[in-house]
């Protein structure tokens, strides 16, 4: 049996008539491809965004098998991707204008199994960042490569060292990391508690100071004039009743209010807002 193959995912709910290779088939071709082993599956399985994966799930939650075949078989890799190309070529991209596939390229590239250097991964991430950033936003779409156009080429050269790396050193790392973290986070949300609820009363306090309270000018029965703050006066065991529902929100009296506080009258004359100090210390 061949190593690599040269495969057609079709559109079966087409009809359409078209001819591959010689043969006449009555679906839509929507894409060409070169692989060996089950490339031609990946497709199926694969969670990139490309049309022909979107079409593939569609088409699977509709109730409907996707529908590939393999057109012909080659032991040698390079007249597979001649034939992918000349493939293309007859049938014709969507993108161009030229026919139904789904295809943004010529075919003709890429390399089963190879094994890239550090350098030459580098190479080959800079070179789709620039490819990338180039393209407008509709090309980006048919990409679903959203993302690339603001790809930090540090990010790129990262991605490629973390691939280099051996898993097992890597997943040292990452432990060492996420056990760094985790008692970064555990020192944040337990530790000095109480130094916290401290800090947070004394905020609370410093900002309550800092509030304008009601103010009250009233003259006792002997004619002698005080002033106090509302809040001392409840506090001190004035009736709330009697004094806090007639003043609060007044800073004009219509008139003077008289008041029997404590076993004796008293007569409010004025009402202002001020910062508040303890009046009765």
């Amino acid at each position: 049996m061949s190593e690599f193959y040269v495969y057609v995912y079709f559109d079966p709910r087409s009809t359409d008539k078209y001819t591959i290779n010689g043969k006449e088939v009555n679906s839509k071709p929507v894409y060409v491809g070169k692989g060996r082993g089950n490339r031609v599956l990946k497709h199926l399985k694969s969670t990139k965004k490309t049309k022909l994966i979107n079409l593939n799930k569609h088409l699977i939650k509709e109730g409907i098998v996707p529908s590939y075949q393999i057109i012909k078989e080659f032991d040698s890799e390079n007249a597979a991707h001649a034939f992918e190309k000349k493939l293309i070529s007859e049938i014709g991209r969507e993108d161009l204008g030229e026919g139904p596939l789904f295809n943004l390229t010529d075919g003709g590239e890429g390399c089963s199994g190879k094994v890239y250097t550090e350098n030459e991964l580098l190479e080959r991430g800079m070179r789709a960042k620039a490819y990338f950033d180039g393209l407008t936003r509709e090309e980006l779409k048919l990409h679903g490569q959203k993302s690339l156009k603001n790809r930090n080429p540090k990010n790129v050269e990262y991605g490629n060292i973390r691939r280099i790396k051996s898993r097992n050193e890597w997943s040292h790392e990452m432990t060492e990391d996420v056990e760094r973290r985790r008692r970064a986070s555990w020192e944040r949300s337990y530790c000095n508690t109480q130094e916290k609820k401290d800090r947070r009363k004394n905020k609370c306090s410093r900002a309550s100071l800092k509030r304008k309270m009601f103010y009250l000018t009233y003259e006792n029965e002997d004619g002698s004039f005080e002033g106090a703050f509302l809040k001392d006066l409840i506090s001190r065991g004035w009736g709330k009743d009697a004094i806090e529902w007639r003043i609060k929100g007044k800073l004009v009296l219509e008139k003077p209010y008289r008041v029997r506080v404590e076993n004796r009258t008293i007569i409010i004359r004025k009402v202002e807002k001020k910062p508040y100090s303890n009046s009765l210390s």
